[in-house]
């Protein structure tokens, strides 16, 4: 049987309890056969593939193209993943710069039509980055499977620090962790805000999420809130949030369940 993470627990106490253990466990996890094989035939036909069609094409490759980007769920929406690579990332019209989602924009500029036409695509620098962002990415799968918010969290800590690298706006980078689900869900759920908040103007809710940073962290900077005690302090209390969250749910629903049925139906029969 293939290894799957370990998970003690739920909450914040079972990310401490998984932080303890992460290297260990991600060797483990990085091993498995199934994944080798997927980065072994990745390594080995990407060289062969000349285009964005070919990619498609390709389910093995398409898997860990896709699985790099968190974007696994497609792997049978072949029609749309190829009319995102083939637009890329530089037009303004361009599909994947016309979806909320900035994940389908990070694919595009690592697979669209140019990246083919230039040989990037087998550049091994480029591959080696891809396999990598693929296993981590399985790996967060995996231990979502058992907590959801623990997926959330080992996305947050890997997915800043790329940001902030990759962009040289502070609001270009928030713009970046608005557009990206994953990364939203965190926040949101760290500011308290509701559901319907992204449903506001944009440039609005940019200067929500700052403000709200600003006084819940002492800065705004994405580059500083990626990194070190400040991204730990922000997954922890994210994860304090949610469980608080989940427990006002259930106090809820219990309460819903016990005036239901203190409520007497009547006796509709002679």
């Amino acid at each position: 049987m293939s290894f799957q993470p370990l998970i003690l627990g739920t909450g914040l106490s079972a990310w401490i309890g998984l932080q303890t253990g992460l290297e260990r466990q991600w060797g483990l996890f990085a091993a498995r056969p199934d994944l080798a094989r997927d980065a072994d035939r990745f390594q080995e036909r990407i060289a062969g593939l000349t285009s964005p069609e070919a990619l498609v094409a390709d389910r093995t490759a398409l898997k860990v193209a896709l699985g790099a980007y968190d974007l696994g769920q497609d792997i049978d929406s072949r029609f749309f993943i190829r009319r995102i690579l083939e637009g890329g990332s530089t037009d303004a019209s361009a599909l994947a710069n016309r979806l909320q989602d900035s994940r389908y924009k990070e694919l595009a500029r690592g697979f669209g039509q140019d990246r083919f036409d230039l040989g990037l695509t087998r550049n091994a620098a480029f591959v080696a980055r891809t396999i990598d962002k693929y296993t981590q990415v399985a790996f967060e799968q995996a231990v979502g499977e058992q907590d959801a918010d623990l997926r959330l969290s080992l996305g947050f800590k890997r997915l800043m620090p790329e940001i902030a690298a990759s962009t040289a706006s502070n609001d270009a980078a928030w713009f970046k962790v608005m557009a990206n689900p994953p990364l939203r869900k965190v926040w949101e759920t760290v500011f308290g805000l509701p559901q319907q908040f992204g449903q506001i103007d944009l440039d609005k809710q940019l200067e929500v999420f700052k403000t709200k940073a600003e006084s819940g962290f002492g800065t705004d900077r994405i580059a500083e809130l990626a990194t070190g005690d400040t991204s730990e302090q922000i997954v922890r209390r994210f994860l304090l949030r949610s469980q608080v969250n989940a427990g006002a749910a259930l106090d809820s629903r219990q309460v819903a369940l016990t005036l239901m049925s203190q409520i007497q139906v009547p006796d509709l029969l002679p």
